[in-house]
């Protein structure tokens, strides 16, 4: 009964969609988030060859330190969450005041889907349960919440001329950039 009981709560732990947040009473599982992990880990990865390029073979992007004692891993996995959650209260909010995607959107969004998803091998298929329409709604979310946050950002009165005039920023001193 005891050796019953431990296979069954292991099968639990293992096979239950895991709850990540929650965002107004709507749940985030780990498996909403593989495509922003996917990205994420990419990002990693080739931030990770270039810092063992610079700095030895065995050196570690990933357990590199920032100024404030995190390590980069601690740091892409912070940013990870803090921009789904933000996705999501922005999704949430732009189907609420109406927001729906235009067919030029729908178009980019089923591109990057596509390119997203070729570009996966087999076994990050495999490992993260990646799939076409998964990559697709990431990018329709992402799309949409960027078009909210964009349309309410557009509604203050930001004069940007007079903020760069103020700061004393020129094309010149900062073509660089």
């Amino acid at each position: 009964v005891i050796l019953a009981a431990i296979i069954a709560i292991v099968c639990w732990e293992n096979h239950h969609p895991r709850v990540i947040f929650t965002v107004n009473g709507d749940k985030v599982h780990l498996g909403d988030l593989m495509t922003d992990i996917y990205m994420t880990e990419s990002t990693g990865q080739y931030m990770d060859s270039l810092y063992k390029q610079n700095y030895g073979a065995t050196a570690s992007y990933w357990n590199a330190e920032t100024d404030d004692g995190q390590t980069y891993g601690e740091l892409l996995k912070d940013n990870t969450l803090e921009a789904a959650m933000q996705r999501a209260m922005l999704y949430n909010e732009a189907v609420a005041a109406g927001f729906t995607l235009s067919e030029e959107d729908n178009a980019n969004c089923e591109e990057s889907a596509t390119s997203t998803f070729d570009q996966l091998t087999a076994a990050v298929r495999n490992k993260t349960g990646l799939t076409k329409e998964a990559i697709l709604a990431y990018y329709q979310k992402k799309t949409l919440a960027d078009n909210y946050k964009a349309s309410w950002i557009d509604t203050f009165e930001i004069d940007d001329e007079a903020l760069i005039k103020e700061a004393g920023i020129t094309k010149e001193d900062y073509r660089q950039y």
